[in-house]
């Protein structure tokens, strides 16, 4: 068994069945929602980029919109989620998006329904997209969060009705 700091090591990084140290991922209570963690990918810059994932933190049965920072130019006071991302997300029930910095450690959240009232609607490479400034975030407590292995593609067929009411 790995040993962390002189401790077993959690499950997930490695350790022992029923080491106390904490689940892998949520509880089955919840059957249908392993199916529900992936990454989140849109065509952007004629490619697919995974521009966030629904995922939990470790210890936690709450599903999340989650973004990392990729110290893309612009990202140090902005972000952007495609409203399709939103809506798919929304979809599912989740009710917080994550902002995570892992080189500061640092972690940031703020509510779906929030972020509508805060940020602001611009196309960015042809995804309607909502702009929230960091700042508008709240600090949290920098956590772990599940990983996720499957990917569901989102295109922007999917925000063509979005698109069409955002004009008028």
């Amino acid at each position: 068994m790995q040993r962390l700091g002189g401790k077993p090591a959690p499950r997930w990084l490695g350790g022992e069945r029923g080491s106390g140290q904490g689940r892998t991922s949520p509880s089955s209570a919840h059957s249908d929602f392993n199916t529900n963690l992936c990454a989140l990918t849109v065509h952007k810059r004629h490619k697919l980029c995974v521009v966030a994932k629904l995922t939990s933190f470790y210890n936690d049965d709450e599903l999340i919109l989650a973004i990392v920072h990729r110290h893309q130019s612009g990202t140090e006071t902005l972000i952007s989620v495609p409203v399709v991302v939103l809506n798919y997300a929304e979809a599912r029930n989740v009710k917080m998006l994550y902002f995570r910095n892992d080189k500061q450690a640092v972690m940031r959240c703020i509510s779906l329904a929030h972020l509508k009232k805060k940020a602001y609607l611009k196309e960015s490479d042809g995804v309607l997209e909502y702009f929230i400034r960091i700042a508008d975030m709240q600090p949290c407590a920098w956590r772990y969060w599940l990983f996720v292995t499957k990917t569901v593609v989102l295109t922007n067929k999917q925000q063509v009705d979005v698109k069409q009411l955002a004009m008028f």
